[in-house]
């Protein structure tokens, strides 16, 4: 797989210099956040640079595929080469994306019908299971939230 740094120890590396535990904390928090909604931002601000800029993201995303197929083929587990091809697709979906979004290439228009109904599903045949899953998830959420202030609490107390 491409192997890089995780976002925690690249948020840490960015805010070293920051002497006030409680703004390197709140530094810290911004980038990751940032980070995980990427995919609101990346393709608006590649919109605004130069064309140079896109071609070097662009190759630098052609040169990590290829030595993403390498791993794929040196993968010595099912695991492995499923994960390596994750993260092919993926990158090649951004590039794509990122090649529309810059206006490089048109989108194609895709028209695609229903001609299949599937009934039975929960959300179709029973509003309470609807109901259940909703809340299941809203809890989930909360309880992810409440790990994330502790991590956060837990940090700035080191």
């Amino acid at each position: 797989m491409v192997k890089g740094i995780s976002i925690k120890d690249a948020a840490h590396e960015i805010t070293k210099n920051i002497t006030d535990p409680l703004e390197r904390e709140q530094q810290i928090y911004a980038i990751k956040r940032d980070w995980s909604r990427r995919n609101e931002w990346l393709n608006s601000l590649v919109r605004y640079l130069d064309e140079t800029f896109l071609a070097e993201l662009v190759a630098g995303m052609k040169e990590a595929m290829a030595k993403a197929w390498i791993e794929y083929y040196r993968g010595d587990n099912s695991a492995a080469r499923i994960g390596t091809l994750r993260t092919i697709i993926l990158g090649n979906y951004r590039t794509g994306a990122l090649l529309i979004e810059a206006g490089v290439i048109k989108p194609a228009v895709h028209r695609i019908e229903a001609t299949v109904d599937f009934p039975g599903t929960p959300f179709d045949c029973d509003p309470e299971m609807r109901r259940a899953l909703l809340e299941e998830a809203e809890r989930q959420r909360q309880e992810k939230e409440k790990a994330d202030r502790k991590w956060l609490e837990e940090e700035n107390s080191t």
